[in-house]
């Protein structure tokens, strides 16, 4: 064990990949470096067997549980925990043969409760359950992590396709049916190697097993045996360098508190601004975990949907609404949402409002044609109000917070900032004989030499994959790198989340007018931030905009802080919020001035277009002009960057400053 956790040991997969590299280092992280056996030894009894004994045998104990027909019970020790159960038909016959094996073995009187019928609670210890085909088809559990096959399913594969979709199945974050970094919520703090809870691990006795399962994966056009390798990349903070400039950002102010100081809230049907958020951030319930279609006859077919439904008006007034409150009451309460009042007799009208919400599933599935039908679609609803409350709270958060915003300096521990100092890239293998991984190893190892040595990327940036994958440094970003990820079909993940295209152009031409024109910043010092969506510094007044970047211009006696967002614009109008916020902004700018009394602030928003100007003057019909008196500029404009900055400088918006 020693051998396979703190080094190579020649075990080799297909592809000629180390067959334990990095399965490991979860454990590696948890521990604070390479563990010993003993100790992992020690875990997993505490852990898996609910045994804290430390001796070298622990002794396995069988229970025959005699009040509940078909059950043993598995537990360390005489007085140990149960941690699994068998669930069978001849119960009796397996304890004898276990006993004749020497495993100790007896029937228990008293224990009245069913293991296996409790196993989904959430205070059950069960870790283990052995059985048969009871477990293909009528039982459903959202805990199944791990399985291993032993001479099952031969006849026919749907039998191990069923069972292996208990395990596809996954809860998700309150219910969402998503994977932890398939999350809409980027506000949610995801717990360091979940994704390893979340990942279906089969064993298999029989070869066949697997490839069943492959066919499975590709029908549904998933990649099988998609097993995505994790490199770590340090980043490097300059916070140092600016931590005196003073550099101001916006914020609520100190003490303020939504959950306490607001007034008590209804969830009621939308007003009209809080429709415009809703259909801006629509919300989509993926159904398809709980829906599977499987037809056998030595053969299989799956149905793969990607069409969006909901549930028929008319059936919305006979769903179970004690069952839906009930649900959404202890949601509430688990979210915290202490201001937000739920009435019974209000949630109906929520579901007859259109336009709010989809179903990814199949038409067939909420035809309603049947009280188990009924039943699901109550499902269906309670998970689309769920997200209505948090859309709900999170827009009357933002409207309440909008005047209590004021000027506070930058800190270390700002949002903007990452918080543990690294990003992590994930590469998936698409085909037996992919080197992209040692390809992104290699790029890793690289940077993390040039960012070690010189503090950042000396030559500006670094590519793999023929610029698909771009590690960059803009030195008057107050972090290193940034990282650029184009869309290509590459298996890659990076988190934080990468920049795109767009973006990278922008800090690109940025990057190359400071250079061209430094006497532009005589006495003036500049300095660029990513913005992070959803967690940096946003504006409800713009339709809940969060722009991508801030830029300070500091002087020293004015700084100029500019908000900008790179982005296409084909489907965006010319009067939309965010473009609007270059004129809205300047209210903003006059309501929080008190509250920087030793520094003029000059606020600025502006949109740097990745839609070309021509496509743009066809789309908008405007001249470029009146769209730059908008404060939007094409990146394909050799000027954009140099007509921004001297929109910030112009005297016009600071004429008490500017004579």
């Amino acid at each position: 064990m020693t051998e396979k956790l703190n080094r190579f040991v020649g075990m080799m997969d297909g592809r000629g990949a180390e067959l334990f590299s990095q399965d490991f280092n979860a454990l590696k992280s948890l521990f604070g470096g390479s563990p010993k056996a003993e100790d992992i030894y020690t875990d997993i009894l505490r852990m898996v067997f609910n045994s804290d004994t430390a001796s070298e045998e622990p002794c396995l104990h069988i229970e025959n549980i005699k009040r509940v027909s078909g059950e043993i019970g598995l537990k360390i020790g005489k007085y140990g925990e149960y941690f699994g159960v068998i669930s069978i038909g001849n119960t009796a016959g397996l304890v004898k043969n276990c006993d004749k094996k020497g495993i100790v073995a007896k029937t228990e009187e008293f224990i009245s409760e069913s293991l296996f019928r409790n196993i989904n609670n959430a205070a059950s210890n069960i870790k283990v359950l052995v059985g048969s085909r009871k477990f293909t088809e009528g039982w459903n559990s959202w805990r199944v992590s791990t399985m291993g096959l032993i001479n099952f399913a031969k006849g026919e594969g749907s039998q191990a396709i069923q069972l292996f979709g208990r395990g596809v199945r996954l809860r998700g974050y309150h219910g969402c049916l998503k994977r932890s970094h398939k999350l809409d919520d980027q506000t949610v703090t995801v717990p360091k190697h979940i994704e390893l809870l979340e990942t279906l691990t089969i064993f298999g006795i029989k070869a066949q097993y697997m490839e069943d399962f492959k066919k499975y994966l590709e029908l549904e056009e998933m990649p099988p045996n998609e097993k995505p390798l994790e490199f770590t990349l340090p980043v490097v903070s300059r916070y140092d360098a600016v931590k005196d400039k003073k550099l101001r950002v916006i914020k609520v102010k100190s003490g303020a508190n939504f959950k306490k100081q607001s007034k008590r809230l209804v969830l009621d049907t939308p007003d009209a601004g809080f429709m415009r958020y809703l259909i801006k951030n629509k919300i989509t319930i993926d159904c398809r975990a709980k829906v599977q279609t499987i037809e056998s006859s030595f053969s299989m077919q799956m149905v793969s949907v990607t069409e969006e439904n909901t549930i028929e008006k008319e059936f919305i007034p006979y769903l179970d609404y004690d069952r839906v409150f009930d649900e959404l009451q202890i949601y509430k309460n688990e979210k915290f949402y202490y201001n937000i009042s739920i009435e019974k007799d209000r949630l109906k009208d929520i579901l007859l409002v259109d336009g709010w919400y989809s179903l990814i599933i199949p038409k067939m599935h909420i035809k309603i044609d049947s009280f188990g039908k009924l039943e699901a679609a109550t499902d269906y609803c309670i998970m689309a109000l769920k997200s209505y409350t948090d859309k709900f709270f999170k827009y009357e958060k933002e409207r309440w917070e909008a005047p209590l915003l004021e000027y506070q300096e930058l800190t270390a521990d700002d949002n903007n900032f990452i918080q543990e100092e690294k990003y992590s890239l994930f590469y998936t293998n698409l085909f037996d004989g992919d080197t992209g991984a040692e390809q992104v190893e290699k790029f890793v190892e690289e940077l993390k030499v040039l960012l070690s040595k010189d503090k950042g990327i000396i030559d500006y940036e670094k590519s793999v994959f023929g610029k698909s994958l771009t590690a960059f440094d803009f030195r008057s970003h107050l972090y290193a790198p940034l990282i650029c990820l184009k869309a290509n079909g590459l298996k890659i993940q990076v988190s934080p989340v990468s920049l795109n295209e767009d973006e990278k152009l922008f800090v690109d031409r940025l990057k190359n007018y400071t250079e061209s024109n430094q006497e532009v910043f005589d006495g003036k010092n500049l300095y660029l931030l990513r913005n992070k969506s959803k967690v940096g510094m946003g504006f409800f007044e713009a339709g809940n905009f969060y722009p991508d970047y801030v830029l300070w211009i500091d002087t020293p006696k004015v700084q100029y802080v500019s908000f900008i967002d790179p982005k296409g614009l084909m489907r965006v109008r010319k009067d939309d919020p965010k473009v609007e916020f270059y004129a809205s902004i300047k209210d903003l700018e006059a309501r929080l001035q008190p509250t920087s009394a030793d520094k003029k602030i000059i606020l600025n928003s502006f949109i740097m277009s990745g839609t070309k100007a021509a496509d743009l003057k066809e789309w908008w019909q405007m001249t470029k002009p009146e769209r730059e008196a908008k404060h939007v500029m094409c990146l394909d404009n050799d000027d954009c960057v140099d007509v921004m900055v001297s929109k910030i400088l112009t005297p016009q918006y600071c004429p008490q400053i500017h004579p």
